[in-house]
């Protein structure tokens, strides 16, 4: 796993920090109870994933792919129930996914070698 991959915990942690303790608080007058206790799982779920990613766990990446996309959607509805506070789980879950999907690289077994000689003779 590559330190950009690690990377990706940093705004998993955040976002994941600001969605735990919703369930806990009151005074949400926009979110009901199942709604609250599903965005506190959701914190727990990214903590458990960022720590994964820094102890490079194998399943840690597509799981946190996974709550960066949750984070967007909920973001998203809750931004179309007209709650400025969406943006925050948007854009955080935004920055997760950024920092956590793959990057494309050349497979082991892919012989470049003719592409590189037509790249370098200008071809």
């Amino acid at each position: 796993m590559t330190s950009r991959i690690r990377w990706a915990a940093a705004p998993t942690v955040v976002v994941s920090l600001l969605n735990f303790p919703v369930a806990f608080t009151s005074g949400s007058e926009y979110l009901s109870d199942p709604a609250a206790w599903a965005t506190t799982l959701l914190g727990a779920a990214g903590l458990v994933g960022a720590a994964a990613l820094v102890l490079r766990q194998a399943w840690a990446h597509p799981a946190v792919v996974v709550i960066g996309l949750l984070n967007v959607v909920a973001g998203g509805v809750v931004l179309a129930t007209g709650h400025g506070e969406g943006i925050v789980g948007t854009v955080l879950g935004l920055a997760v996914i950024a920092t956590a999907w793959p990057s494309r690289t050349p497979s082991p077994t892919m012989d470049t070698s003719a592409a590189d000689a037509r790249h370098t003779a200008g071809i």
